[in-house]
């Protein structure tokens, strides 16, 4: 005869919730069509029947508590898990514009040398430059990138900071970043040196060289002059040691000449 205790025993292998919820029916099913007086399957005892009622319901119970606590559980953990998300997405942004604000201040302390190279990449992606100092001073300060090199010149592109930098602290725009750099070059100058600059806002172009017994010779300009050849002061290309203003620098100049003016009258 089978007896409580092997029921038990079995009980507690049959851990799969479906079977117990079925036992759990079937048990409360015969109880329910029983007779008040007489157990439907009498001479089986109806307690054991109702212990196995009450065991079912309480692993019924328990597998809902725990199913509805895994169901939390994993709500928050896919919460916290955004929020992480959110976060790290957050810091990477404020990181992200930290270094494109740190370019575009970088930017504004170009020279007339140094901007001459940006200018020169805004129109075209990647350029083919020698290796100078100038070239050297950009990749230091993170304003350009190198993509490929040789022995004595090296292809270069803005940084995607630099171009963010441009494109949202200048609307595309180097216009006041050239005037800005010029103006701080101008007021560096010596007055000689300012003079030889001026003198190009009467004449369209000078010379830094003339031809004289077959042999060049250098003019006042080729000191002050050669040294930013390759500068945002000149217009591009130049010719034949020709010179002529670039309309940022020319600008300046005026700018400059008219508040002399002023604190003259």
């Amino acid at each position: 005869m089978i007896s409580f205790k092997d029921i038990t025993e079995s009980l507690t292998k049959m851990t799969d919730i479906r079977l117990n919820v079925a036992i759990f029916v079937t048990c409360t099913f015969l109880v329910y069509i029983s007779p008040s007086d007489k157990f439907i399957l009498d001479p089986f005892p109806k307690v054991i029947i109702q212990a196995l009622i009450l065991i079912t319901l309480v692993r019924i119970v328990f597998a809902t508590i725990t199913f509805v606590h895994e169901i939390i559980q994993h709500h928050n953990q896919k919460t916290r898990e955004e929020q992480k998300k959110i976060k790290e997405i957050a810091q990477l942004k404020i990181i992200e514009n930290e270094k494109i604000n740190s370019a575009a201040n970088l930017l504004k302390k170009l020279d007339v040398l140094q901007l001459k190279i940006i200018k020169d990449l805004q129109k075209s992606n990647t350029i083919t430059a020698p290796k100078t100092p100038v070239l050297f001073s950009l990749k230091s300060l993170g304003v350009i990138q190198s993509v490929s090199t040789g022995k004595t010149v090296e292809g270069v592109s803005l940084t995607p900071h630099t171009l963010a930098a441009i494109e949202h602290h200048y609307d595309n725009s180097l216009v006041q970043l050239e005037h800005d750099s010029i103006l701080r070059f101008f007021n560096s100058l010596e007055k000689n040196e300012l003079n030889n600059f001026e003198d190009m806002l009467e004449i369209e172009f000078v010379r830094t060289y003339y031809t004289s017994g077959n042999r060049l010779h250098e003019t006042k300009y080729h000191r002050t002059f050669e040294s930013f050849r390759n500068s945002i002061l000149f217009e591009h290309p130049i010719r034949d040691y020709h010179f002529r203003l670039s309309t940022s620098a020319r600008a300046v100049l005026v700018e400059l000449k008219a508040q002399v003016n002023e604190k003259t009258v």
